[in-house]
């Protein structure tokens, strides 16, 4: 592949991406439209400074681009894996540990019903818990379909 010789000492050690995220292969057409574009800026520079600036600032947005690629594929992983899109990614997590939570709340709830000694009026209560329970024990177990 022939590189000309003016963009032998400004060709970035990093691959190039585009702003999409596709790689731009070395000695294709958009390949060459960056880097005629980055020879144009460079040679546009009067100094030495900066003309090193502008190629650590080209650098730095690739990095920055690259950086932000990845923290978008990360997002679309977590939403594959919650079943979602990016746009309800949020909804569902925020529904799924509302869930979590009061399913957590009524285990333990049910915990402390069945396993704390009641006293007074509670044991009224507790015997009525405690047959509901058992009713519930044996639909369950039946299989019949609460539903």
């Amino acid at each position: 592949m022939f590189i000309p010789y003016k963009y032998r000492d400004i060709i970035p050690k990093d691959p190039l991406y585009t702003d999409t995220g596709d790689y731009i292969m070395p000695g294709s057409r958009s390949w060459f439209t960056y880097m005629s574009n980055l020879h144009r800026r460079i040679s546009s520079a009067t100094t030495s400074q900066e003309r090193n600036y502008l190629l650590q600032s080209a650098q730095e947005r690739e990095r920055v681009t690259r950086e932000l690629l990845k923290k978008e594929q990360a997002i679309k992983a977590e939403a594959r894996f919650y079943g979602t899109s990016v746009h309800t990614l949020s909804r569902r997590k925020r529904t799924s540990n509302m869930l979590t939570s009061k399913t957590r709340h009524f285990h333990e709830r049910m915990n402390y019903l069945t396993t704390k000694n009641l006293k007074g009026k509670e044991v009224v209560r507790h015997q009525e818990l405690d047959a509901e329970m058992n009713s519930f024990e044996l639909y369950y177990n039946s299989g019949v379909n609460f539903n």
